[in-house]
């Protein structure tokens, strides 16, 4: 069952707190980078009890590996995998020309298409669902993963001509049907995890890790043995519509493309069931899943703004305020959302005057993004707390237009004129008087006042860019 964050319900929780047991989403958790310790290393922490929180684990993330099959079989037809399908099949049908050398130029291609997909497998168990890629080294380099499987099998091989020893052929024959297509999985998936071929072939491992995983796993097993005997029956479908020289190239391609879809789709499960079978996911690498992941870089106020929501919905605001002032300086806040929870906080708390005190800088940030309603909403609050609350001048012209278009004429009004009042040199005071003229034209019906007050503007203020457009104003008003 999917887990959800606390404070966001629709989305997946990525994180766990062992503490309280609060549960969040990657915008909910807190992030810390591991400084010195760990470079390039970020420490994810419950934003309630500030301690290293755990991750859930992949699988409450991803798609259940049966409701992604389509995506399956077009792993291998990425171009990658795609071209190191025909590369291999091609020298195949090159070495098969080369009698004194065959055999050891077929073990290595071999050799390459199980070291591919066993870097398939690890790739996608580590949440990266891009094919990773094909070099020369997938030949020259090391061949214990090679060595490491075919030991699995001779094992598998021992084990049944021991049964059919001592108790005849048809419970052999059994045992290693079951073997291949039933215990192998779980012991190369093993075999990944640990790399040891005595923890891959150790009953009480592979058989928990079956059990852990359950119907999953038997899934999994029988899509398995599916595509392990596609190959066989696509070519015997395939064999009378296509020319006899092209029937090996053809049969080594499928069984080349169902091995590496097979691989992928075990590297998936191991991925999907990681917390079943004790397999660890790195993960900043399962971030990088389908290349969809944003890299994630500490942002200490967008972290503070995280413990603070979860404060203040516990109701702890005096804890949150005190911790906002201790962690910032309050006049400086950057951040407009932990501005507003800040500015919310000492609202709730009646702290008039801190609110009035810091809402000069939230409110600028407000009129700079254009955010009508609140820097409205803002302004009036605080006039109404503190009357001699102000502003710069720009943010006052602004809120009073804005104050002017939601109907608030007589607000906007008296937002002229504290610009008029208070700034009586600034740049801004013979707009402000225009804007005046304008209301009690268009909204006060009072021509005449309107009239003293362009001509007024024009007289003392003969420079200013406003006068023309106040000249022209003037000429349209009747009378």
């Amino acid at each position: 069952m999917t887990i959800f964050c606390e404070q966001h319900p629709t989305e997946p929780a990525h994180w766990t707190c062992s503490d309280c047991g609060s549960s969040f989403c990657p915008d909910c958790v807190l992030k810390r980078d591991a400084g010195d310790y760990v470079l390039g290393k970020i420490i994810h922490m419950c934003p309630k009890c500030v301690i290293p929180a755990e991750w859930i684990g992949a699988a409450n993330t991803i798609v259940p590996f049966w409701n992604r099959l389509p995506k399956f079989f077009t792993y291998p037809l990425h171009p990658i995998p795609l071209l190191f399908n025909i590369g291999v099949c091609i020298m195949l049908l090159i070495a098969s020309l080369l009698p004194l050398v065959k055999i050891i130029f077929i073990l290595l291609l071999v050799g390459s298409v199980i070291k591919y997909s066993f870097s398939v497998l690890f790739r996608t168990a580590q949440g990266n669902m891009k094919p990773p890629s094909f070099t020369a080294g997938t030949v020259s380099e090391s061949l214990k993963p090679v060595f490491k499987l075919l030991l699995l099998y001779f094992i598998g091989l021992i084990w049944t001509v021991i049964i059919i020893k001592y108790t005849g052929k048809a419970p052999g024959t059994l045992f290693w049907i079951t073997f291949e297509n039933l215990l192998l999985p779980a012991m190369i998936m093993i075999l990944v995890a640990t790399e040891s071929v005595f923890h891959a072939v150790n009953p009480n491992l592979f058989i928990r890790l079956i059990f852990r995983i359950g119907k999953g796993y038997f899934a999994m097993c029988a899509l398995l043995a599916l595509l392990g005997a596609a190959p066989f029956v696509l070519l015997n479908l395939l064999m009378k519509i296509i020319p006899v020289g092209f029937n090996v190239f053809l049969f080594a391609f499928l069984l080349i493309y169902y091995r590496i879809l097979s691989y992928h789709l075990m590297g998936y499960v191991l991925l999907q069931y990681n917390q079943e079978v004790g397999y660890e996911v790195d993960y900043d690498e399962f971030q990088n899943m389908s290349g969809n992941s944003k890299p994630e870089i500490p942002d200490p106020e967008a972290g503070l703004l995280t413990q603070i929501n979860f404060m203040s919905r516990e109701g702890k605001l005096d804890e949150a305020i005190t911790l906002i002032k201790e962690s910032t300086n309050t006049n400086d806040i950057s951040n407009i959302k932990l501005s507003e929870q800040y500015y919310k906080l000492l609202k709730m708390k009646k702290m008039y005057p801190q609110m009035a005190d810091h809402a000069v800088s939230y409110l600028h940030m407000l009129v700079r993004d254009k955010e009508k309603k609140k820097a409205c909403d803002v302004f009036l609050e605080c006039l109404s707390v503190d009357k001699e609350f102000t502003s710069a001048p720009v943010n006052i012209f602004a809120v009073a237009g804005w104050l002017y278009e939601t109907g608030k004429v007589k607000e906007a009004m008296a937002a002229y004129n504290r610009i008029i009042k208070l700034y009586p040199g600034d740049n801004l005071v013979p707009n402000a008087y225009f804007r005046i003229a304008q209301i009690y034209h268009d909204r006060l019906m009072d021509t005449a006042k309107a009239k003293k007050i362009l001509n007024a503007i024009i007289k003392k203020f003969p420079d200013h860019d406003i006068v023309q457009q106040a000249g022209n104003y003037l000429s349209t008003l009747p009378g």
